[in-house]
């Protein structure tokens, strides 16, 4: 796996589907706080596996507000299952990881790669950490836009069981 790629297709992402309006969510941008972060030079990407998101949350320092670790999904197995877990051990450092596994399918139809830019033609899965307080202040925010309308029950479950 390519970092300088697959960081490059995270930026088209961001700027090509995440920072830009949708239907889906209600006219919303899918995340209208990822592109600040990324020109502001507040999100790091590393490579990675579950060890590397441990010692990232364990040296936290706030100098970052997004912390992505991306992993290769067939050398982590069931990582959104471990980070459930990892997340109920770190709750005293503020402190959440979300994991994007290659495979799952998003909620909103018009997510699609070939769409936003895509760079590598490999899987790769991303664990990201952010502190929760923040992640809870904007969901809640969000929610008060009607973000969340045409979101399935399970993501909803997912939210509420988050905060």
């Amino acid at each position: 796996m390519d970092l300088d790629l697959i960081k490059k297709e995270i930026e088209n992402w961001i700027f090509n589907y995440l920072d830009i309006p949708s239907a889906f969510y209600n006219g919303n941008k899918p995340c209208p706080f990822a592109a600040k972060a990324w020109k502001d030079k507040q999100v790091k990407v590393v490579m990675g596996d579950k060890a590397t998101v441990r010692q990232q949350v364990y040296n936290w320092n706030d100098s970052y507000q997004l912390v992505i670790v991306i992993f290769d999904p067939v050398n982590w197995t069931n990582a959104d299952y471990w980070a459930e877990r990892y997340n109920e051990r770190i709750q005293d450092k503020d402190l959440y990881v979300m994991v994007f596994e290659p495979g799952e399918e998003p909620d909103d139809p018009a997510l699609n790669p070939e769409d936003y830019g895509q760079v590598v033609d490999y899987e790769y899965g991303m664990a990201i950490i952010q502190r929760l307080d923040e992640l809870n202040k904007f969901s809640r925010f969000l929610e008060s836009q009607d973000y969340y309308k045409n979101c399935s029950e399970d993501f909803m479950k997912y939210v509420n069981k988050r905060r």
